[in-house]
């Protein structure tokens, strides 16, 4: 562990301390300080911690330290642990870390930003006798769009580098990266910032639908900027894999438009772009409630709008209607035809609700419109798969097509969805 000096919010001492940054988790160890209220306490309590090493010549702040354990005898200490805080290497600035702290600006670095845009700090030209590297230490042409809704003010798409010159010049390392900032119209809280992080990698998830997120966050005051640090940022600055873009439009005009259009911080909207999430779900059935829940969420306030039973679609009806109008997800002729389809899918989800994933003798009962009993089908697998798969494309369809209202390119939603990269 290093050590430190620390600043607790509430007092007026300092203490000798020792912290570990480790992952996106600090863990701090709080020397000589006692806290009756902790001892014994099995609530969580916040408290806002500032943290200085003098040696590193590094800063780190959070107002949610929360209490993790206690030593008390010849020597006492309380421990702390924090993953959201803020960092800097700037000590001017470390007076601006505190509780109230207001934030105007946020910028991302994301690892797909680099094949979005040209870094406008970085250009290379070629020609028949010379490679010429520009860097562009001051005055970058920064691509800079108006939003003006849903308090984003505009969106700076820039860029950054790292020249490493050592060895006298026998190694040269250059590393770029691009970021997107963010400016706001009014202020946010702190509490509030990470449902804009959240946002962010969601909406370049639907550009390009990895399921990555970004890799560093900085935060801008009035007067300053820190790195944010926390639990939803990823370990994978850089991507190298096969990059193919379901959306047929410039990424510039695409972000905009989404930011004006949509807000995920609205729970409307949550629901309605709620596969975008990429949570990992445990078993094959999980995936099928999932979507069918989706497609039905979806269809139901579709077929009430066109005039609904009384405002009230049944579960069978609402699937029924999916499968005439999405007919080319299920394109393998041996799932089966639109109506046992119908039937099977909607009596299997009834199954899983009701009764759990348990089928006796592998087998689950099929019901008709009415609820008539139809007969008992013996649950393939492979078949299961294959429904999945179906309904994941589908739901994908209506997302991009009927919720975003995007131009894309199926044949690339549907390798995405066939080889669960979404």
């Amino acid at each position: 562990m290093n050590a430190c000096v620390v600043k607790l919010d509430d007092e007026e001492l300092e203490y000798n301390g020792e912290y570990l940054e480790e992952g996106n988790e600090l863990n701090l160890v709080v020397e000589n300080h006692y806290s009756k209220g902790n001892i014994g306490t099995t609530d969580v309590q916040h408290k806002g911690i500032l943290i200085e090493d003098l040696k590193k010549h590094t800063a780190y702040y959070s107002p949610n330290f929360t209490f993790s354990g206690f030593n008390v005898g010849l020597s006492y200490f309380e421990k702390y642990k924090a993953n959201f805080y803020f960092k800097t290497k700037d000590f001017s600035v470390v007076s601006d870390l505190n509780n109230g702290i207001k934030i105007k600006a946020i910028a991302f670095y994301h690892p797909m930003l680099i094949h979005f845009f040209c870094n406008p700090a970085f250009s290379i030209t070629n020609n028949d006798d010379t490679i010429s590297f520009t860097l562009q230490t001051k005055n970058q042409n920064k691509t800079v769009l108006p939003v003006c809704s849903n308090n984003i003010k505009e969106v700076e798409y820039g860029g950054v580098y790292n020249l490493n010159d050592s060895n006298s010049h026998q190694t040269i390392n250059l590393e770029t990266e691009n970021y997107i900032k963010l400016n706001f119209i009014d202020e946010v809280d702190y509490k509030e910032i990470l449902s804009y992080v959240h946002e962010f990698n969601l909406f370049i998830n639907v550009y390009i639908p990895l399921g990555l997120l970004s890799y560093k966050t900085v935060i801008f005051t009035n007067n300053s900027c820190f790195e944010l640090i926390h639990k939803k940022l990823s370990d994978k600055k850089y991507y190298n894999g096969e990059v193919l873009y379901p959306i047929r439009q410039n990424f510039f005009d695409f972000f905009c438009e989404l930011y004006k259009s949509f807000s995920y911080r609205n729970e409307t909207n949550k629901n309605q772009l709620i596969p975008l999430e990429f949570k990992p779900l445990s078993s094959l059935e999980d995936e099928f409630l999932f979507y069918f829940r989706y497609i039905d969420m979806y269809m139901g306030n579709t077929l009430q709008r066109q005039g609904g039973d009384g405002g009230k679609v049944k579960n069978h009806k609402r699937i029924g209607a999916f499968i005439e109008q999405y007919a080319r997800v299920f394109e393998k002729p041996d799932i089966a035809s639109p109506e046992v389809l119908k039937n099977e899918i909607n009596s299997l989800r009834a199954h899983y609700v009701h009764e759990g994933y348990y089928l006796q003798n592998g087998e689950f009962k099929v019901t008709g419109e009415k609820g008539q009993r139809l007969y008992n089908k013996k649950l393939d697998y492979r078949w299961l798969y294959r429904i999945v798969k179906a309904l994941k494309y589908g739901v994908y369809l209506i997302l991009y097509e009927k919720i975003l209202k995007l131009d894309i390119d199926e044949k690339v939603i549907k390798h995405y969805c066939e080889n669960s990269i979404i």
